[in-house]
């Protein structure tokens, strides 16, 4: 499916989904698919970007009217202090003869003019192509608007989902240290074990409820993050969930060439570049047509009222011709101009592209380092837990002691911890390789139906 075809499927979910839903419910949650609904449709920067193809949709409907002939209506109503007339009578007439009036006091005109460019029409179509690749300019930035929108959010979306498991895993230490206090406590008061031993683990309790509240303030601050890239107010009720049906991120990337191919087929950057060289073209070509002769049509209808000189009706029809044969060299310098432009242009677009494939590069390894780090990471929490086990049965059957306890806790803490950052970096990893090959990423998250549920 094209990087289109695909903005357009996810526009109409947009439109269908019901946005008081998400305000109404958040108890439901809301999936990574939905979040990037509403961020295309109403995220601040998709929100400017269709502002300004709708900019350069209006500039291209204006360009393609130069080529249709010029009306133009001219007119006059004069009233003069009195009328203007002639005596005919003879030299020495007795009588005074018949008056002529040559005005009236109040005399009218109007003319008519009609004028279609004929030589003009190069330079008016090459200042069109320049608006519509100015429309391709404007759909592409706004489709790399939604790339980067589409990455943004889903990386929010997870880094809220991170915080909220993080939580979770600090809510689990605290619950197990309390635990553990209170076992030691009785242990205490039996006289089985020492103050001292009572205290160490309350100070791991202490420890671990600070880390708790910093969980909590992580999760507030992810998910105004969330609901601020979504269009939303930074209070808005969000509730992330993964989605079963989607793709496992356990699942290959694609090949480093593959991705290359895709990011030099699909990035909006690139195609917006290639239209603006377009535009040097256009422009080179409309500087060019400057050199030749105007050459236009022109007929006028004119109609006179109140003078007796003046035909009532009279119209005419023929060419208008303009050369400037001489402007300094303005016109040659422009040109000049023009195919500089297009050089640097080009240039760009030849560094952009190695932008691209060392961006893809770049996320392509991150992508395989962080399935690497999952991996490890995975394997590193499974012996933490046995570890904490043997660790608690040993202390249990008063072999072990209580800082073997709270240290093996801690590590599984710490282990799961790592778990969870190690499977959204990989999430956000691939992401990134995503909106680096120019594609709209979806629910890509479920490497676990939900993380905690391996917690």
């Amino acid at each position: 499916m094209s990087a289109g075809v695909r903005a357009g499927l996810v526009a109409l979910v947009a439109l269908a989904l019901p946005r008081a839903q998400v305000h109404a419910d958040p108890a439901r949650g809301v999936t990574l698919d939905e979040c990037l609904a509403l961020a295309l449709v109403q995220g601040h920067d998709v929100v400017a970007a269709e502002g300004e193809l709708a900019v350069a949709g209006a500039a291209r409907a204006g360009a393609r009217a130069g080529f249709g002939p010029r009306v133009r209506v001219d007119g006059t109503v004069t009233r003069w202090s009195e009328a203007l007339t002639a005596d005919l009578s003879p030299p020495g007439a007795l009588m005074p003869g018949p008056l002529l009036t040559i005005r009236d006091s109040i005399t009218t005109s109007a003319t008519l003019t009609v004028a279609q460019p004929v030589t003009g029409l190069w330079g008016l179509y090459e200042v069109y192509r320049i608006a519509d690749l100015g429309v391709d300019v404007a759909r592409a930035h706004r489709e790399a608007a939604r790339q980067g929108l589409v990455y943004q959010v889903t990386e929010a979306f997870y880094r809220r989902l991170e915080a909220a498991e993080l939580a979770a895993v600090a809510v689990a230490s605290v619950e197990q240290l309390t635990g553990h206090v209170e076992r030691m406590r009785a242990l205490e008061a039996q006289g089985l074990a020492g103050h001292g031993d009572s205290l160490r683990v309350a100070v791991a309790l202490s420890s671990a409820r600070q880390r708790l509240a910093q969980a909590r303030g992580g999760v507030e601050l992810a998910a105004a993050q969330l609901a601020f890239l979504v269009g939303l107010e930074p209070g808005a009720a969000l509730e992330p969930v993964f989605v079963p049906a989607a793709a496992s991120a356990s699942m290959p990337p694609p090949s480093l060439a593959d991705a290359e191919v895709a990011a030099l087929r699909q990035r909006a950057e690139l195609v917006e570049v290639a239209a603006r060289i377009g535009q040097a073209r256009a422009g080179a070509d409309a500087a060019r047509s400057r050199l030749v002769p105007q050459v236009a049509l022109v007929g006028t209808l004119q109609l006179s009222g109140g003078s007796a000189f003046a035909e009532e009706q009279a119209y005419f029809a023929g060419l208008s011709a303009s050369w400037e044969v001489w402007d300094w060299g303005a016109v040659r310098h422009a040109v000049r101009e023009a195919k500089a432009r297009v050089g640097l242009a080009q240039a760009g677009l030849a560094r952009l592209e190695q932008a691209v494939r060392l961006e893809v590069r770049v996320a392509h390894t991150g992508v395989v380092a962080a399935a690497e780090t999952r991996t490890v990471a995975a394997a590193a929490r499974a012996e933490a837990e046995e570890h904490y086990r043997v660790a608690r049965g040993r202390h249990e059957a008063g072999a072990g002691t209580t800082f073997d306890v709270v240290d093996a806790e801690a590590l599984l803490t710490q282990a799961r911890a790592q778990a969870l950052a190690a499977l959204y970096e990989e999430l956000v990893a691939r992401a990134a390789l995503a909106r680096a090959m120019g594609q709209h990423v979806g629910n890509s998250g479920s490497a676990a139906a939900h993380a905690g549920d391996a917690l």
